[in-house]
């Protein structure tokens, strides 16, 4: 698969517009904003236009996609670097729903959607998605959903308050795949155990000294029962001038808790004044671990 982005944990980077306002701590050294405006474009803030992109723009995923079935293999595409995907604004309806179309049109493509604004999603995706009437047993009406396979929905997490804020409103989500991006870690974030598995359970496991092989396996029949998980954990520094430095603790918290539940765990990055400044390794190694549903092992 041709890598067309410098993110380790995805393929291509795709921006259906360019433009966003800060809404947390995690937003003040924002590398999005810094390169819009070193590049001459304004699109930061409540009051500035976003930038839209034309036909050839819109174009470069279908050529991924026909890579992808090419080679039988789904390409991971984090949407959006340079923007969110569920910011508020009327002037994003059009290209939101040009975005639904794209993702319709590219099947073999796995789209990341990453977000700090998780309480949008549901009612900015196709309602379709989630809202299906259909005819049960004995001629009652019953609830369905058609979540696309290849939607995946994250949330950056920065800190504890934002793990309590955002975390609930991204398992209200019925994705196959719901992942954090605790990225820039600005402090430690412990998470509730009814977020990564069962809470009934999550003492069991601990007893068994098997907890990561018994807790995946009770995590897959608590979905199967109706309850929803966060599914991928990935984190890392800040990088860039005035970077805030990474407490490595809260790293090794965050991947201890994640070996515990049966999550996969990514670290991206330590971080410092570049993004490769700190390397990519956790007390000496790389861990770079992928959901089961991105077909790959850890590291490719």
């Amino acid at each position: 698969m041709t890598k067309h982005t410098a993110i380790a944990w995805t393929d291509h980077t795709f921006n259906p517009w360019w433009g966003c306002t800060r809404v947390s701590p995690g937003c003040q050294h924002c590398y999005a904003e810094t390169f819009a405006k070193r590049t001459g474009n304004a699109v930061w803030g409540k009051e500035s236009p976003r930038r839209f992109f034309g036909d050839k723009h819109w174009a470069e995923p279908l050529k991924w996609n026909a890579e992808a079935e090419e080679i039988g293999h789904p390409a991971l595409v984090f949407c959006a670097s340079m923007a969110d995907v569920f910011e508020d604004r009327d002037d994003l309806h059009d290209e939101r729903e040009r975005l639904w179309d794209l993702v319709d049109r590219t099947p073999a493509l796995i789209w990341q959607l990453l977000t700090k604004r998780p309480e949008n999603v549901l009612g900015m995706v196709p309602r379709h998605w989630h809202d299906v009437v259909v005819a049960g047993w004995g001629g009652e009406e019953e609830s369905a959903a058609y979540w696309p396979p290849n939607v995946w929905v994250g949330t950056t997490v920065e800190d504890q308050q934002r793990a309590g804020e955002r975390i609930p409103n991204l398992l209200e989500i019925p994705a196959p795949v719901r992942f954090l991006s605790c990225e820039p870690l600005l402090g430690p974030v412990r998470f509730e155990a009814s977020w990564l598995v069962p809470r009934a359970i999550v003492c069991g496991p601990r007893r068994t000294g098997s907890a990561p092989y018994v807790n995946a396996v009770l995590r897959a029949a608590g979905e199967r029962m109706g309850g929803r998980y966060v599914d991928w954990v990935i984190a890392g520094g800040e990088s860039g001038p005035g970077h805030r430095p990474l407490e490595l603790d809260h790293a090794r918290d965050l991947r201890d808790q994640c070996a515990v539940a049966g999550v996969p765990f990514f670290f991206k990055q330590v971080g410092g004044r570049t993004p490769a400044a700190g390397g990519h390794e956790l007390d000496g190694r790389t861990i770079q671990q992928f959901p089961a549903a991105a077909g790959r092992v850890d590291g490719q």
